[in-house]
C-alpha cells in the first residue's frame, strides 16, 4: 500500500445538539455524493473527473471510518485510474483523513480513512472533492476500455454503498484538432506548452503553468473543453493554437485571429505584450512581417491579431500557430468562458471552427491560494548528506521540512501568506531510500515533492540528491608486536574508504581486521596483554592519521618436557617454559546428530531457512528478539558467532550478532539454533575448480588476500577458474590462475558452472519498472506477447527485508521486469 498524502476535511460551523449514535447510523447516508462521471462518456488522460462528498448527517462519521473507491482493471492488470495523479480538495489547517491507494489489489483502492482524536461528534458541515484522471494503459491506447467504480461507507466489520456501481470508459486513441489537407485545425490547450506567457502571469512550471487538467463540459453546456486550474495565483494560463492545411493551395493568404474573454471581471492580463508564436519557437515571436497585434480592435477583454503573407512562405503548410494568453481572476470560485474565432475572408484558403473553453479552478470553497513550489537538485558530499538528513549519532531523521528545504521552497499569492509545509509525496519512503547505510558516494536519489497549506496542497515535482565522495585519503596500517621485539613489514596493510564511508564514520577494530591478515604465530592482543600507552585501534575517517596501529602477541610455546638421564647426571633445565594460555569461549563438543559441524568463535554463518534470534538460551516464544524468513541464498542473513551456551535441555546454541548492515535488526544480539539443516558458515571451505559469480552486482577481484589493491569486477554469471584457497583470520578466499584474490563468500560465489539466463520471452504482456520492487512503473515501457528481451542479470525484490523472501527480477536495460514463469520464458 501506498500512502500519497495527508489532508483536511473542508470543515464548515461546528454546533452543539444531539449526537448521533453509531447503532441509529445509516453509514450509506453520512455523505451525499455527486460526480461529473458519466458512464455513457469515453474520457482521455489528458481529463479529469470530480467526485464530491458533503457531510450530511452531524456526528456521523467515527475514528477509523473509511470511504473506499474501488477501481477496476483491464487485461494488463491496469487500473482505470491514473493513482498517482489524484488530487484533493482540501481546504482546511485541521488533518481529519489519510489517504491511500493500493494498486497491487484487484480492483484498485483510493481509501480515506478517519483519523483519532478528531471530535466528530460537533462535526456538523464537511466536504471533500477528489480529482481523478484516467490512467494510460496500452489496452485503452488502443480504443474504449470500461472500468467498473464503486464507492462504500466501511465501518469496521459493515459495508454500505454510498452509490451504485459506475462505469469509467477510458479512450486514449481518440485526437483532437491537427490540420488536414484542406481544412484549420483549432485548438486552445491548458497550460504553456513551452511558450512565452504574457506580462503579468506569476511564473510557473513552463509547460503546465497553474493548469491542471480538462474535465468534461457540462451537461447542456455550449463549450468544447473545461480548463482545471490549480489556485495558486488569481490569473489563469493557456495557449490557442491553429494547425494550417497540408496542401499548400489551401493555406489561407491572410487570417483575422480573434479571442474574446466573455466576463467583464476577467480580462486578459497585459493584452498588448501577447505574441504570436510558429514554426516550433517557443521563446522566440514569429517574423513581425507574417502577423500584427490589432490594437484599434483590441481591448482588455478582447484580443486581435491579424495573420498576412502566410502563402510567402512553404513553411506556413501543415505548421501550427500559437497564441499563448492568460486571464486575470479574482477569486478561487471565478468561472467564465473564452472564445477564439479565426476568419478567412479569402476565397481560396480553408476554413477553421470556433472554439470555446470555461476555465475554473478545482477549489470551489474557500479562496485560499494553495502554495507554488520550486525545486531544484543538489550535490553534496557524503558527509555533508547525512549531517543534512539525520541529527544525532543515532541516524534519526531531522524534521521532513527542514530536509527538503535543502531542496524546495514554496510560497503562495495570499496576504498575508499562508504557512506552507514541505513532504515528500506519492508514498515515498524516505525512511528506507535514504537510510543511512543505503545512500552511497557516486549515487544519485530522486524524490517526489510536494507543499501545502492550510488552503490545500499544489502539485507534485521532482528533485535530486546527488552524493559524491568525500576527499578521505587511504590509511597506512601496521601490526605491532606488545613487546616491542619484532616488526612485520610484509604484514603492513591499507585502510581503504568504501562508497557508504563518510567524513567522521568510525571503523572498530573488527572492521579494520577485514583488511589484514594477523602475522603467522602472533593473536590480536587483548586489553590484558597491552603495556602501559597501547591501545586498540579504531578509525574516525577524516580525523585519524596513518598509521593505524594494531597490536599482537606472540602465541604461547607448549614447554619442553624435561629429559630423564639415564645415570645420574645434573637434569636439562626447561627452555624458558611458558605457561599456556586457556583458550576462551574453545569450540564446544557437538550434540548428538551435531555431527562435526559447529563452527570456531568469530565465523560468519548465515541462515538457510526461517529462523528466530532469541533473548536467552533455552528458547521461548516469548523471548524472540527478531524473526528472520527464507532468504534466496544472495541476500540470506548473517551473523558473526560471538560465543556458545547451552539450552536447559542441553541443546547447543551460538551466541551472535545481527551483521545485516542494511536490515532494520542490524547489530541486535542473542542466540540462534546450531542445527546444520538451519545454520551454514557463509565461507567455502574447499577449493573448487570453477565458481561462478551469483551476486547481483558482481565481485571485485583484489591483489591482496586482505582484499585491498582492486583489480577488476566481474559481472554475475561469469565463471572463474581457481587454483587454491587461502585463509583470512576466519573467511577464506580463492586464489584466481591470474593470482588475483576473490571473497569465497556463498552468498557472492557458487561452486561451479552456473548457467546463466540472457534473454527471455515475453509469454503474456508486462511492463518494465524503475526498481527491483516493481513499485514504479516506466509508463511507457511495455512490452507485449511474443517479445523478445535482453537480460543483464537477474535479482531478488526486497532485499533487506527480514519478513519476505523476495522475488526472482530480471534486470534489462532501462529497469526490472517480472522473473515469474506464467508471464516470462528464458529462452537461448
Amino acid at each position: 500500500m501506498v500512502i500519497i498524502s495527508v489532508f483536511g476535511f473542508l470543515l464548515g460551523t461546528l454546533s452543539n445538539g444531539m449526537n448521533a449514535k453509531a447503532a441509529d447510523t445509516d453509514l450509506s447516508k453520512i455523505f451525499n455524493y455527486s460526480t461529473t462521471l458519466n458512464s455513457s462518456t469515453d474520457y482521455n488522460s489528458d481529463e479529469a473527473i470530480q467526485m464530491k462528498l458533503l457531510l450530511a448527517e452531524k456526528g456521523g462519521i467515527k475514528a477509523g471510518d473509511q470511504i473506499q473507491i474501488t477501481v477496476g482493471k483491464d487485461s494488463t492488470g491496469n487500473p482505470g485510474i491514473n493513482l498517482d495523479q489524484l488530487q484533493i480538495n482540501s481546504i482546511s489547517s485541521n488533518d481529519i483523513f489519510t489517504v491511500s491507494t493500493n494498486s497491487d489489489v484487484t480492483p484498485a483502492t483510493i481509501t480515506l480513512t478517519a483519523k483519532s482524536g478528531v471530535d466528530y461528534d460537533d462535526l456538523a458541515n464537511a466536504g471533500v472533492s477528489i480529482y481523478l484522471k484516467p490512467a494510460t494503459t496500452d489496452v485503452n491506447s488502443k480504443g474504449s476500455v470500461s472500468y467498473p467504480i464503486n464507492i462504500n461507507y466501511i465501518r469496521g466489520s459493515q459495508t454500505a454503498k454510498i452509490h451504485d456501481e459506475q462505469t469509467l470508459k477510458v479512450d486514449n486513441k481518440k485526437t483532437n484538432g491537427g490540420g488536414t489537407s484542406d481544412a484549420i485545425g483549432h485548438q486552445i490547450f491548458g497550460g504553456l506548452g513551452g511558450l512565452t506567457a504574457p506580462d503579468g502571469y506569476i511564473k510557473e512550471d513552463p509547460y503546465q503553468g497553474n493548469f491542471y487538467a480538462y474535465i468534461s463540459p457540462e451537461a447542456g453546456a455550449t463549450y468544447q473543453k473545461n480548463l482545471l486550474y490549480w489556485y495558486t495565483q488569481n490569473a489563469t494560463i493557456a495557449w490557442d493554437q491553429i494547425t494550417l492545411p497540408i496542401d499548400e493551395a489551401n493555406v489561407p493568404d491572410k487570417l483575422t485571429w480573434t479571442i474574446t474573454s466573455n466576463s467583464k471581471d476577467n480580462p486578459f492580463l497585459s493584452p498588448a505584450t501577447s505574441k504570436v508564436y510558429g514554426f516550433g519557437n517557443n521563446t522566440e515571436a514569429l517574423n513581425s512581417k507574417y502577423w500584427t497585434y490589432d490594437t484599434k480592435n483590441s481591448n482588455a477583454n478582447k484580443l486581435v491579431f491579424d495573420l498576412h503573407d502566410l502563402r510567402s512562405n512553404s513553411a506556413f503548410k501543415g505548421s501550427n500557430i500559437n497564441i499563448p494568453f492568460a486571464v486575470k481572476t479574482n477569486s478561487v470560485t471565478d468561472k467564465f468562458t473564452v472564445t477564439s474565432t479565426v476568419s478567412n475572408s479569402d476565397t481560396k484558403g480553408a476554413q477553421a471552427d470556433d472554439m470555446t473553453v470555461q476555465m475554473m479552478y478545482n477549489s470551489t470553497i474557500d479562496a485560499g491560494f494553495v502554495p507554488v513550489l520550486s525545486v531544484w537538485d543538489k550535490t553534496m558530499t557524503l558527509s555533508a548528506a547525512r549531517k543534512m538528513l539525520f541529527k544525532d549519532d543515532n541516524h534519526d531523521f531531522n524534521d521532513v521540512n527542514t530536509i527538503l528545504s535543502n531542496f524546495a521552497s514554496a510560497t503562495d499569492n495570499n496576504s498575508p501568506h499562508s504557512t506552507n509545509t514541505l513532504d515528500f509525496a506519492n508514498g515515498y519512503d524516505y525512511q528506507t531510500e535514504l537510510a543511512y547505510d543505503k545512500i552511497q558516494a557516486g549515487k544519485s536519489y530522486t524524490f517526489p515533492i510536494y507543499a501545502y497549506n492550510k488552503s490545500g496542497s499544489g502539485p507534485t515535482k521532482y528533485a535530486t540528491l546527488n552524493v559524491t565522495p568525500d576527499d578521505l585519503t587511504k590509511l597506512d596500517a601496521e601490526f605491532v608486536d606488545v613487546d616491542g621485539k619484532t616488526t612485520f613489514p610484509n604484514n603492513d596493510f591499507t585502510l581503504e574508504p568504501t562508497k557508504t564511508t563518510g567524513k567522521g564514520d568510525v571503523w572498530d577494530l573488527t572492521k579494520i581486521l577485514t583488511f589484514g591478515t594477523v602475522p603467522t604465530g602472533y593473536h590480536v592482543a587483548t586489553s590484558s596483554e597491552l603495556g602501559s600507552g597501547q591501545i586498540q585501534p579504531s578509525v574516525k575517517w577524516g580525523t585519524t592519521a596513518s598509521p593505524v596501529k594494531v597490536y599482537v602477541k606472540k602465541d604461547s610455546v607448549t614447554p619442553v618436557t624435561p629429559v630423564t638421564p639415564v645415570t645420574p647426571v645434573t637434569p636439562v633445565t626447561p627452555v624458558n617454559p611458558v605457561t599456556p594460555v586457556n583458550p576462551v569461549d574453545p569450540t564446544p563438543t557437538p550434540g548428538p546428530g551435531q555431527g562435526n559441524n559447529i563452527v570456531a568463535k568469530g565465523t560468519v554463518v548465515y541462515s538457510l531457512k526461517k529462523i528466530y534470534l532469541y533473548k536467552n538460551k533455552t528458547f521461548n516464544k516469548h523471548d524472540r528478539k527478531a524473526a528472520y524468513s527464507s532468504k534466496p541464498r544472495v541476500y540470506r542473513p548473517m551473523f558473526v558467532v560471538t560465543g556458545y551456551a547451552r539450552s536447559a535441555n542441553g541443546n547447543l546454541r551460538y551466541k551472535v550478532r545481527d551483521v545485516n548492515h542494511l536490515t532494520k535488526n542490524r547489530g541486535k544480539k542473542g542466540y540462534i539454533t546450531t542445527r546444520w539443516a538451519y545454520i551454514r558458515p557463509v565461507y567455502y571451505q574447499t577449493k573448487h575448480s570453477t565458481v561462478t559469480v551469483i551476486n547481483p552486482r558482481g565481485v571485485n577481484s583484489y591483489r591482496y588476500k586482505n582484499l585491498t589493491g582492486k583489480s577488476r569486477n566481474y559481472k554475475q554469471g561469469t565463471v572463474l577458474h581457481v587454483k587454491g584457497i587461502v585463509r583470512h583470520n576466519l573467511t577464506t578466499r580463492y586464489v584466481l590462475k591470474n593470482g588475483k584474490y576473490i571473497t569465497a563468500n556463498r552468498k557472492l560465489v557458487t561452486m561451479g558452472k552456473q548457467k546463466q539466463a540472457r534473454y527471455v520471452k515475453v509469454k503474456k504482456a508486462i511492463y518494465r519498472y524503475k526498481d527491483v520492487n516493481l513499485s514504479k512503473r516506466n509508463k511507457q515501457a511495455y512490452f507485449k506477447k511474443g517479445t523478445k528481451i535482453r537480460i543483464k542479470n537477474y535479482d531478488f525484490s526486497h532485499a533487506n527485508s527480514v519478513t519476505k523472501h523476495g522475488t526472482l527480477r530480471y534486470h534489462i536495460a532501462g529497469g526490472y521486469i517480472t522473473g515469474n514463469s506464467k508471464y516470462v520464458k528464458v529462452i537461448k
